[in-house]
């Protein structure tokens, strides 16, 4: 039996002050990566599951690329909430940003710098092609921090843009390095064994908080919403 943890516990996250009983409020969700990965599945879990309707909420869930775009679309206004970087929402706030992150569903980072099979150690990505979706956003992010670690100056590396799916690429040799997700980076060696990882990013940044479920102070203060965690924060969904 396979389970997995609190995944209603970061969707959660809303309740209006209206009740169920009441016309259900719209409400929209924005996730990273379509299809998305593991760490992003509590909201749809819990959409499936019914967890918002219980709260009297009507529930969209949208996919957009990465974890930067929604962080956008958050400022924008065209999502109401989202799962955004921390990293992202950190520099943010340092710069007068009014998103607000409301729970971390991930108290360290679950992914790896993965790499083709000449790359040995951190030092050798000197010269390397390093994929990432676009500048400043999750994969550029954690490649530099890991360059960082191996003192590595950004301008001796190749980056290269490529789609928020980073397996196809890493497999077809259009570049070195991709960061991956744990399912991905498990999708990738089997279709290309002698990949593997030169960082583990828990390893390399054990402080950092993850994924934030996030929100600006506009739509707390305009949809008059309070905040708190899901009632199955904690439940255990079985899977057989």
């Amino acid at each position: 039996m396979r389970r997995i943890y609190s995944l209603a516990a970061l969707a959660a996250a809303v309740t209006l002050g209206a009740s169920a009983a009441q016309a259900q409020t719209k409400v929209v969700i924005g996730i990273p990566t379509s299809p998305p990965n593991v760490v992003h599945m509590p909201p749809i879990v819990a959409k499936d599951l019914g967890l918002f309707k219980k709260e009297g909420l009507d529930v969209e869930i949208v996919s957009l690329g990465d974890g930067t775009k929604v962080y956008r679309a958050l400022l924008a206004g065209n999502i109401d909430f989202g799962l955004t970087p921390g990293a992202t929402n950190l520099i943010g706030r340092s710069n007068g940003a009014t998103v607000k992150a409301l729970t971390s569903n991930l108290p360290k980072y679950e992914a790896s710098l993965v790499v083709r099979a000449d790359i040995k150690t951190m030092a050798d990505l000197k010269g390397k092609r390093i994929g990432i979706q676009e500048p400043g956003g999750f994969a550029d992010i954690l490649s530099r921090s890991v360059l960082r670690s191996a003192k590595i100056d950004p301008k001796d590396v190749r980056f290269v843009s490529i789609a928020s799916e980073d397996v196809p690429a890493l497999v077809a040799n259009q570049v070195d390095t991709a960061i991956l997700h744990v399912e991905q980076e498990m999708l990738a060696k089997s279709k290309v064994p002698n990949l593997h990882a030169v960082a583990r990013m828990w390893e390399l940044q054990p402080k950092t908080l993850y994924t934030f479920l996030s929100t600006t102070e506009k739509t707390i203060k305009d949809k008059n919403v309070r905040i708190r965690v899901c009632k199955r924060c904690g439940e255990e969904i079985d899977r057989g």
